[in-house]
């Protein structure tokens, strides 16, 4: 059975995500009420992730977020602030969190992305929630945009009929591709 998902999807002042809710109403589509819950806009602080993370709940984030090149500590995904917390997470503060989440879906711009260190390989948003504990993560290698629900709506549809979560990226991918849908909807996906 499908774990419980929990949704993030922050309201954090000028960087509100363009059709999150569509992605909300998609993924809770695909799954079903009883295995879903969202943090939805003021309740999607940093002190709530965390609280979240620290549950066995896939972690599915619908955010703006910010590789950081130069400083890759410094990558950020946007949340709404609280009175602990400014807003952003940034990618330190991720790794020296405990997450407990089996998979944490990083559903916004470039969080598979980072500077690549020889060695070690790409230091992104995705690789400071396995250092964190995730067991895995789906991240983005670029900007997604428009039709973003698309991917999860597919992905979470295939995980809840007892897909493992790489057989779910196939499935979705797969489905997408052959309803025409534009490989920038699922392509970044990884």
């Amino acid at each position: 059975a499908t774990r419980r998902v929990v949704a993030i999807a922050p309201a954090a002042p000028g960087r509100v995500v363009p059709d999150s809710r569509a992605e909300v109403v998609a993924v809770e589509k695909a799954l079903g009420r009883a295995r879903f819950s969202v943090l939805l806009g003021a309740q999607a602080t940093a002190h709530a992730v965390l609280a979240a993370a620290e549950s066995d709940a896939i972690l599915h984030f619908i955010a703006h977020a910010k590789a950081n090149d130069a400083d890759p500590g410094s990558s950020w995904i946007a949340l709404a602030p609280d009175e602990d917390h400014a807003g952003p997470l940034e990618a330190w503060e991720i790794a020296k969190a405990r997450v407990r989440s089996p998979l944490v879906v990083l559903s916004a711009c470039e969080t598979a992305g980072g500077r690549a260190l020889y060695g070690e390989g790409v230091l992104s948003l995705s690789r400071s929630f396995l250092r964190a504990g995730a067991l895995a993560t789906l991240a983005t290698l670029w900007p997604i945009g428009p039709l973003a629900s698309e991917f999860p709506a597919a992905f979470y549809g295939a995980l809840g009929s007892g897909a493992s979560a790489p057989a779910a990226m196939r499935s979705a991918k797969r489905q997408l591709r052959a309803r025409g849908v534009p490989a920038f909807a699922w392509a970044p996906y990884q």
